[in-house]
C-alpha cells in the first residue's frame, strides 16, 4: 500500500505540473505533495474498508479491475513503441540507444498474448464484467483526453 499511496501522490503531482489535474494535488510542503499523499491514502483506505465489508466480491472486483486496466496501458505502451519506433528509426536513427531484438516480432507477440488474456477474460463470467467496465473507462477516458487536447489546442490558436 505504500508503495501505491507514493505513486499515486506522485503521479496526481505530475498531472498538475503539466495542467492535468487538480491544482489541489500540486501543493507541495516540505518537498512533499501532502494532500495528494493524503487523497491517495483516503482512497486506499476506502478500498480496504469496502474489501472488508463486502469480501467476497469487492477485492476481487478491485483486482480484475487492475488486472485490465494494467493490461490496456501495455497495449498502448506495445502499440506507441510500433508507430514511434518506426518514426525514429526514419527521422533520428542516432537517438535510438536502446536496441530491441526481435523488434517487431516481440512487439507484436507481446499484443497477442495480451489480446488472448482479454479473450480470456470476455469468456469468464466473473471477469466479463470488470473487462467491460475497463472498456467502456478506455474508451470514455479516450474521448475525453481527445476532446480536451483538441480544446486546448483551439485556444493556443484563438489566443
Amino acid at each position: 500500500m505504500n508503495a501505491n499511496i507514493y505513486g499515486a501522490s506522485r503521479i496526481g503531482y505530475s498531472l498538475v505540473q503539466r495542467g492535468q489535474g487538480p491544482k489541489l494535488l500540486g501543493r507541495v510542503s516540505a518537498g512533499v505533495p501532502r494532500i495528494a499523499v493524503l487523497a491517495s491514502s483516503v482512497f486506499g483506505f476506502l478500498c480496504v474498508l469496502l474489501s472488508y465489508w463486502r469480501p467476497d466480491d469487492v477485492f476481487s472486483w478491485l483486482l480484475n479491475m487492475i488486472g485490465a486496466v494494467i493490461l490496456v496501458v501495455w497495449i498502448f505502451i506495445a502499440v506507441s513503441q510500433l508507430r514511434l519506433r518506426r518514426v525514429l528509426e526514419r527521422e533520428a536513427p542516432e537517438k535510438l540507444v536502446v536496441r530491441m531484438w526481435a523488434f517487431p516480432v516481440l512487439t507484436w507477440i507481446a499484443l497477442a498474448g495480451m489480446a488472448a488474456i482479454f479473450v480470456l477474460m470476455a469468456r469468464e463470467p466473473d471477469t466479463r464484467v470488470q473487462l467491460y467496465s475497463t472498456g467502456g473507462m478506455t474508451v470514455a477516458l479516450g474521448v475525453a483526453g481527445y476532446a480536451w487536447q483538441r480544446s486546448r489546442a483551439r485556444t493556443r490558436t484563438e489566443g
